[in-house]
């Protein structure tokens, strides 16, 4: 199968999309792959499960790599911290095959989502747009998109 054509429609949809619109890509393509993960759990696939694990830390290492401390405040601190705590759950559901540690960091994924739809969408709380609103606190490159696509 030629993934050709897709892959290029995906490039092209991450370098024309606006940094807010590529962080929630970035946690939609975290919580697919935790999606399947959860999955290869369930049918005793090893190596599946090891491969889309991998993929999820990929994205949140990304998101954590990106974050501008200097700008961010104690917002991105928290995120940072929120990241770190991803990581190593998805670690840990690595090592033992633990589907709880996927299913807590697939909650905090969504639960960021959710938080990243209401700033976006202007409905966010007044302390997140007083700290310079989320959108300001990530330097997130399209490169850095480009994980969710390639991971």
């Amino acid at each position: 199968m030629n993934n050709g054509p897709a892959k290029a429609y995906q490039v092209n949809q991450v370098s024309t999309v606006n940094g807010s619109k590529l962080i929630l890509m970035m946690y939609d393509g975290a919580i697919r792959f935790i999606n399947e993960a959860i999955l290869k759990v369930g049918s005793q696939d090893v190596a599946g499960r090891g491969l889309y694990i991998s993929k999820a830390q990929k994205i949140i290492n990304e998101l954590e790599n990106s974050l501008d401390k200097n700008r961010g405040g104690q917002v991105a601190v928290n995120l940072e911290k929120a990241y770190q705590e991803m990581s190593r759950k998805l670690t840990e559901a690595n090592i033992s095959g633990d589907v709880s540690d996927l299913r807590v960091t697939l909650k905090m994924v969504n639960t960021l989502k959710g938080a990243w739809e209401k700033v976006i969408n202007g409905s966010g709380s007044t302390n997140m747009s007083n700290s310079g609103s989320l959108r300001n606190e990530m330097n997130l490159s399209k490169t850095a998109a480009n994980v969710a696509i390639n991971a």
